[in-house]
């Protein structure tokens, strides 16, 4: 079944036009719906029989899409490789992520420069790291 996703009125002004490509990249199907900005939610997630691979996307917008991919990309049937095409501006916030993927048992590994790096997730399942400190807000954790 296919998976709306959409967002109060403020969403619908923020494009995800990066994070769409790069899940399109890896093999999902995604479709922008929305009537208002361009390359803005909502959209729909169809279902896709084959998820993962490569893909190559920016860094300089939002680290956020950039750590929906990682995070995402465990649940793929291969390892995913994603690569930074420009410049990582918000490596700390990556940085977090990666390492509290680590806590849950998928292991990241990252090559090349740490202003163009590239990242591999395996395929792997999360698993609970037990009992866990979830900091006020993303700026006080980096």
């Amino acid at each position: 079944l296919p998976h709306p996703l959409d967002g109060v009125e403020r969403m619908r002004e923020r494009p995800i036009n990066d994070l769409v490509d790069g899940l399109r990249q890896l093999g999902a199907d995604v479709e922008v719906t929305g009537e208002g900005d361009p390359g803005c939610p909502p959209i729909r997630i169809n279902p896709s029989p084959s998820v993962g691979g490569t893909a190559s996307i920016s860094g300089t917008m939002s680290s956020q899409f950039l750590s929906a991919l990682l995070m995402a990309s465990a649940q793929s049937s291969s390892a995913t490789t994603i690569s930074i095409k420009d410049t990582l501006i918000s490596a700390p916030y990556v940085s977090l992520t990666t390492a509290l993927m680590g806590r849950f048992g998928v292991e990241v590994s990252t090559s090349g420069p740490p202003d163009k790096p590239t990242f591999t997730v395996p395929s792997a399942t999360y698993k609970s790291p037990g009992r866990i400190l979830v900091e006020g807000d993303a700026s006080s954790a980096s």
